[in-house]
């Protein structure tokens, strides 16, 4: 399934977590509580693209093999980050 930026942005509380990483979007409303680093990093950005942060803070996770099981689709248009949402309007 398809999802875009806009919907993926809705999703982010700790009941209802997702993410984007490279194109594809995760619901790590579970994983997160495993998350080796704590919670916090990942709560931090629920709903927007995490493929910079995740690319510089851990080089070595195979990441689209870690979260599979999270996997609930694919992004359909550009991937909006935290601070894109910032100057970023939906219609």
């Amino acid at each position: 399934m398809k999802y875009s930026a806009e919907e993926v942005s809705r999703h982010c509380t700790l009941d209802d977590a997702w993410f984007t990483y490279n194109g594809l979007i995760y619901d790590v409303t579970q994983f997160m509580h495993k998350h080796p680093g704590g919670i916090a990093c990942i709560v931090n950005n629920l709903g927007y693209d995490v493929t910079s942060i995740s690319d510089n803070k851990h080089r070595w996770v195979k990441v689209v093999e870690l979260l599979a099981d999270c996997c609930v689709g694919e992004l359909d248009g550009p991937p909006m980050t935290k601070a894109d949402a910032l100057t970023v309007k939906f219609d």
